[in-house]
């Protein structure tokens, strides 16, 4: 239940911080909101964070 997730051009993230862009100006960017974007991020590189502690 609740919301479907919203997809977010992980490809285009990654290009954009690459160039400098800051969290704020890449959400903006891609239209998403920023708090979206860094937890989109989050999971694809640490997808299971019990075993990263």
């Amino acid at each position: 239940m609740g919301r479907p997730r919203r997809d977010v051009d992980l490809q285009a993230v990654a290009e954009l911080r690459a160039m400098g862009r800051s969290w704020r100006e890449i959400a903006q960017a891609l239209h998403v909101p920023r708090r979206t974007l860094t937890r989109a991020w989050a999971l694809e590189h640490n997808p299971d964070p019990v075993q990263a502690a």
